[in-house]
């Protein structure tokens, strides 16, 4: 899964991109909390914007199929089920008199999870920069707070995604889930060492 096209996909490249960067820091002696603090920022509207990229080209980031949609719903229909016309996935039926490229649509509406996660990584990406200012004394905070929020919003959003599952310890989750959940408690250690740090230096002080 490592090594494969489909690899493990947007985990993978921010793996890879923060190995770099911590390579990077070291060679050229930078504090590495303040610049992880500027890149959450950045990777959060990158994330939405890729996912923004995902629902308009129908490349299978799509959701399970949708229930039927209540009656307290009251966005758009495509909203709550999408059928996906001219996915470039190439899945579902055919569509009739299609001279384009890609001619196939989804039998049934599915849930539009990429849609979900690029307004949801878009909201996180103003809140953090508000949050920015609240934590501006605390390097490395803001960095903490963003593998929180985005951990929590992947794991939430796999429950309605279509994902391999896989068992571990009478747990079926999907492979993004579990890296979330490393996520969060990663978040959560580094902000409470943070926060702990710098009182203590506040206190010496």
């Amino acid at each position: 899964a490592i090594f494969r096209k489909t690899g493990i996909s947007f985990y993978g490249g921010l793996l890879g991109a923060a190995l770099a960067l911590m390579l990077y820091f070291r060679k050229t002696r930078m504090n590495v909390l303040p610049a992880l603090d500027a890149a959450a920022p950045a990777v959060l509207i990158g994330y939405s914007l890729g996912r923004f990229g995902c629902h308009f080209s129908g490349d299978g980031d799509w959701g399970i199929v949708s229930n039927a949609q209540p009656s307290w719903w009251f966005l758009p229909d495509w909203m709550w089920g999408f059928n996906f016309p001219h996915n470039v996935a190439n899945r579902g039926e055919w569509i009739s008199d299609c001279t384009f490229r890609y001619c196939k649509i989804l039998e049934q509406p599915v849930f539009p999870t990429s849609l979900y996660e690029a307004l949801g990584c878009f909201l996180l990406f103003l809140f953090i920069l508000m949050a920015k200012r609240g934590f501006s004394k605390t390097d490395g905070a803001v960095f903490s707070v963003y593998l929180i929020l985005s951990g929590f919003e992947r794991f939430a959003i796999e429950f309605i995604r279509v994902n391999k599952k896989y068992n571990f310890a009478d747990l079926w989750l999907s492979q993004a889930q579990f890296i979330s959940i490393a996520l969060v408690v990663l978040g959560f250690t580094l902000l409470f060492y943070l926060t702990y740090s710098f009182r203590k230096r506040n206190d010496r002080a």
